[in-house]
């Protein structure tokens, strides 16, 4: 019975560590100041080249959390930026490992709950991105046959996908504010595991692998 109980042990704990932690990545609060907050959430098998990713929606009135699944064509992407702005949600992707590729856009309507894709954009090295009204910038690094940093734009259409006032993101994004409402991704920048939100005089961590696995 011991060495059966060892056995199951053994195999509990090799199945724990075949997997790699679970971070959060890109960050954004509502822009209309409900207190709402969608975050990315990614993981990645232990040496694996491919991560699996989905979004969590918080809510600081009563810190609860939502999972929300990306759609397929960007589960398997990182979350990079992210818009909230109501019912519209914008979410930015990109495949990280080694050189990364080029980002893809997915709009979300919260009312309907419908994705919408809005294609990709030529700009491995975005460093900032800028949501208005009908359009997304992004500001690119772009290399130059001289050794120095350029820097172009490029754009992405987001049609009535986004009505929400202008906002700029700097990658990567660790905070995020929405009303009187703040949430911070702490630790590593890139492979931050805990998120604090604070509202109403109270204050929240959540650790990203308290949720699991994605895939």
């Amino acid at each position: 019975m011991r060495k059966r109980a060892a056995a199951v042990l053994v195999l509990v704990l090799l199945a724990t560590n075949a997997f790699a932690t679970t971070t959060f990545s890109g960050l954004a609060g509502d822009a209309e100041g409900s207190g709402r907050f969608v975050v990315g959430l990614r993981s990645q098998a232990r040496g694996a080249s491919e991560v699996a990713s989905g979004l969590l929606r918080i809510h600081a009135r009563n810190f609860t959390v939502r999972r929300l699944a990306l759609p397929k064509a960007a589960s398997n992407r990182e979350v990079i930026a992210l818009f909230l702005f109501g019912k519209q949600l914008i979410a930015v992707t990109q495949w990280t490992i080694e050189q990364g590729d080029d980002p893809q856009v997915h709009a979300f309507n919260l009312a309907n709950a419908k994705w919408t894709d809005l294609g990709k954009v030529a700009c491995p090295g975005v460093r900032k991105i800028t949501a208005e009204a009908g359009l997304l910038r992004f500001s690119c690094e772009e290399p130059s046959p001289v050794g120095e940093t350029r820097w172009g734009e490029k754009t992405v259409a987001l049609g009535s996908t986004w009505s929400g006032p202008a906002q700029v993101v700097e990658l990567p994004v660790v905070e995020a504010r929405s009303g009187a409402a703040r949430a911070q991704l702490l630790g590593d920048k890139l492979r931050s595991e805990k998120l604090q939100l604070k509202a109403r005089g109270k204050t929240r961590t959540y650790q990203a692998k308290s949720f699991g696995r994605l895939r």
